[in-house]
């Protein structure tokens, strides 16, 4: 057995259910893994298997939800990698970036899920959509704005349109952004919900 795969053997023998997402990533990360001491491909080895134990202990069993996850995952986590091997700091960089794409990623995949669900029993367009919010202290501008346009509901193409022209205010000025239907802004949790029928 390599160093790798006694190591990979650990992360899954310590991850436990009971952990929040990034606790266990970080648990499995920062026990296992001492930068310097491995090669930079042992290390993505080591951070994939992390991110696929962590993904399936989620109970995600949507296969496309999982691809979709892992390709955007495995992309950024070989980034953050290679432009911060020797930082000191690699360890907490990949946790918080996987963690929010985990969210952000999540919440688009869901509210696109959402919109072809609301489709196939709202043919004829007449019901009304709302943007549901978790209203607390960790609510951005961007979701409040939403919420306040949407009012008592509007249809599918205006509460669409509103999400767009509030990412787009939001995010002005971030390059690394761009407009998808019912994402406003990374690390989302807004839902793309039916008012009452």
């Amino acid at each position: 057995m390599t160093k790798t795969d006694e190591i990979i053997k650990s992360i899954i023998d310590q991850s436990t259910t009971s952990l929040r997402f990034k606790e266990e990533l970080k648990n499995a990360l920062t026990s296992q893994v001492n930068p310097e001491g491995l090669s930079k491909s042992e290390l993505k080895e080591i951070v994939m298997q992390a991110i696929a134990i962590t993904l399936a202990k989620m109970g995600i069993d949507t296969p496309e939800m999982l691809d979709h996850l892992y390709e955007v995952l495995f992309a950024k986590a070989n980034k953050i990698i290679d432009e911060n091997f020797r930082n000191v700091a690699l360890i907490g960089l990949l946790v918080s970036e996987i963690e929010r794409t985990i969210v952000t990623e999540t919440q688009f995949l869901e509210n696109q899920a959402r919109e072809i669900e609301f489709l196939t029993f709202d043919e004829a367009g007449s019901l009304l959509y709302n943007w549901q919010i978790v209203d607390d202290n960790r609510t951005t501008t961007c979701c409040r704005n939403i919420k306040a346009r949407a009012g008592k509901g509007k249809s599918l193409e205006e509460l669409r349109k509103i999400v767009n022209e509030e990412s787009a205010r939001y995010n002005a000025g971030n390059p690394h952004w761009f407009i998808r239907d019912w994402q406003p802004h990374v690390n989302c949790r807004g839902r793309l919900v039916v008012e009452k029928m």
